[in-house]
């Protein structure tokens, strides 16, 4: 059953198009909606809104008058929503929280963050920049980003871009080592380990194609990420 500012809608839009089907098209409706439609507002209000017969509609004398104060009141009930979203667009404020890696909030975050709190002077951001996953609700955290995998299924995760993994190393150590052609060969050079502070225990070296690779003897154990990139950029591993 259509309510009353439906009935209102579909007989603005036939008294402007003089025609019931003309007005089911516009509204992507069937005529025969537009009719019951027409009929149930006139039954509401006691009047005749069309002069109708097998051929032609014609509006009454009422149905015009009475189409000008209902045009007006669709205008001031739509323009309660165009002001709200033009307010809600211009007017960003209040607190939001954001977690990130130290890594990618220091690099990237940060920088990324300016031009949207320049714009919106009364936003107030709660920036927690650690490694660990923290408990989102109890820190207030309204947006999480981390890198890899999510462990924690209470959570929803949607991916923002790939990061790509690369064995890298300084060209000093390529020089003094050489280049390794295999991962046999890259085992026996000098390499690095992060620490999955959640457990412990070093993450793997992973690769798109092969096996993963667990450094048996490595040169360096971190973990800090930002620690590790300075050593590797020193030559250490």
């Amino acid at each position: 059953m259509l309510n009353r500012m439906e009935m209102i809608r579909i007989f603005c839009s036939a008294a402007d198009c003089s025609n019931f089907r003309e007005a089911a098209t516009r509204l992507r409706i069937s005529p025969q909606a537009v009719t019951r439609a027409i009929k149930a507002l006139e039954e509401e209000l006691g009047e005749i809104l069309f002069h109708r017969n097998t051929r032609q509609v014609h509006i009454t004398a009422f149905g015009e008058a009475y189409a000008l104060r209902a045009r007006q009141r669709l205008e001031d009930f739509d323009a309660l929503f165009r002001g709200h979203r033009a307010d809600a667009e211009s007017a960003i404020a209040g607190r939001i929280g954001i977690t990130a890696p130290q890594a990618i909030g220091k690099r990237f975050l940060v920088a990324f963050l300016q031009p949207l709190l320049k714009q919106h002077p009364q936003l107030v951001l709660n920036l927690r920049l650690e490694d660990e996953i923290t408990d989102a609700v109890e820190a207030q955290i309204d947006i999480g980003i981390r890198v890899g995998f999510l462990r924690d299924s209470r959570y929803v995760a949607r991916a923002l871009a790939p990061v790509p993994l690369q064995v890298v190393a300084t060209p000093q150590l390529i020089a003094a080592s050489g280049a390794p052609r295999d991962l046999d060969e890259l085992q026996q050079r000098p390499l690095s380990v992060l620490i999955d502070r959640k457990n412990g225990r070093p993450w793997p070296w992973t690769f798109a194609h092969g096996p993963s690779l667990h450094p048996p003897t490595p040169a360096l154990v971190c973990d800090d990420p930002e620690a590790e990139l300075e050593a590797v950029l020193a030559g250490l591993a």
